[in-house]
């Protein structure tokens, strides 16, 4: 009961460091993109209390982005990608951390946003095609092509 307790407490304030850190790092952008300082919470929790707090913590990042409006719209693309990268960060401290205990942290903090980016552009390429090509055209570009 004190471990289930621990967890939540930890996810909890984890949450709100989340909820924080996605609302002061969507100050800092790159091109139409901000950056995500959210992962570092994320990777935390899913290494301290498993991967399904990674996912829980992936869906508080997915909801802030969409309740700050910095999303888009695509509700399903948001919400789906944070709770993927909070499950790849979870489960890969999970499988590794028993043979490899520090590279299992390292590797999970790389796991994250290859994976939050990975669910990105397939969401990318469904939802936002029309949007880029708009960019594409405000910017006197050629319109990119995703794979």
């Amino acid at each position: 009961m004190e471990k289930r307790t621990q967890c939540i407490a930890g996810g909890g304030h984890l949450a709100a460091i989340a909820a924080v850190l996605r609302l002061v790092g969507s100050a800092i952008r790159f091109g139409p993109f901000s950056v995500s300082l959210v992962l570092i919470p994320l990777v935390l929790s899913a290494a301290l209390h498993g991967w399904g707090m990674g996912c829980w913590l992936g869906l508080v990042f997915g909801a802030v982005a969409l309740l700050s409006g910095d999303a888009g719209g695509a509700i399903v693309t948001v919400l789906s990608k944070g709770i993927a990268c909070g499950a790849a960060a979870g489960l890969c401290c999970r499988w590794l951390h028993p043979r490899y205990p520090r590279r299992s942290i390292l590797l999970s903090a790389l796991a994250a946003p290859l994976v939050n980016t990975g669910a990105f552009l397939p969401g990318c390429r469904l939802f936002f095609m029309p949007l880029i090509h708009q960019w594409a055209q405000q910017a006197a570009m050629p319109a990119p092509e995703l794979i």
